[in-house]
């Protein structure tokens, strides 16, 4: 990445930037949705009713988990591309909103209010990091498209959890083996990855037998 900002060649370095945000930030946020609807019963299998509040703190906490997948290739590219001094600003930024608003809000919400700070401080990080980012010319954006991803898994999220709560561990169980067909369903449906885009992860995913799932995921007809 270094070398290619060197020789100047901008949209080159944008393309792989933008990919790399795409393909984090996508796959935190698949993940964080199987995680929604599939840990309460996680929690009540492994430590009993009795530890079920930390499933509300898990629920806070949850959404910091895309915002760090999707900052973490600007923060990388910050470091270095020559713009240390950003990344470490953007770092800044987190502690400062964290530990300013933590007393408050552990005050006012217990251990859910160090929940709210972490995720104050997360999002106040992220909109640092993709300011600066576009300052320094290196990041576009990631598309429209990864924007629906993120609406269509918040509402499965949404949907998934409440029927989990209803309907117990089956339901739970039921909407993770479906959750792959579903992340397929959308890759493909909303063509989030174009053909230039979906032959470069193929070739950076180097076993055979995960390429073939990657490529099936993205709908690529690179397998091979």
């Amino acid at each position: 990445m270094t070398r290619i900002y060197e020789e100047g060649r901008w949209e080159e370095l944008g393309a792989k930037i933008v990919l790399f945000t795409k393909v984090t930030f996508i796959s935190a946020v698949y993940f964080s949705a199987v995680a929604a609807f599939s840990r309460r019963e996680v929690i009540l299998l492994v430590s009993g009713r009795a530890f079920l509040d930390a499933y509300g703190v898990f629920l806070v906490l949850l959404p910091g988990v895309p915002m760090a997948a999707f900052i973490a290739p600007l923060l990388s590219a910050m470091k270095g591309l020559n713009f240390m001094k950003w990344a470490v600003f953007c770092d800044f930024i987190w502690m400062a909103v964290y530990f300013g608003t933590f007393f408050f809000l552990v005050g006012l919400w217990g251990v859910v209010g160090m929940a709210a700070a972490q995720l104050l401080a997360s999002a106040f990080q992220t909109a640092a990091a993709v300011v600066l980012a576009k300052r320094g010319g290196f990041y576009g954006g990631a598309g429209a498209r990864t924007g629906r991803v993120l609406a269509v898994f918040t509402s499965v999220a949404a949907a998934g959890t409440a029927a989990a709560i209803h309907w117990g561990l089956a339901a739970a169980a039921i909407l993770v083996a479906a959750s792959p067909f579903l992340l397929r369903a959308v890759l493909v449906g909303l063509r989030v990855f174009d053909e230039e885009e979906a032959g470069r992860i193929a070739a950076m995913t180097g076993m055979k037998g995960l390429r073939k799932t990657v490529c099936w995921m993205i709908g690529h007809g690179g397998a091979a």
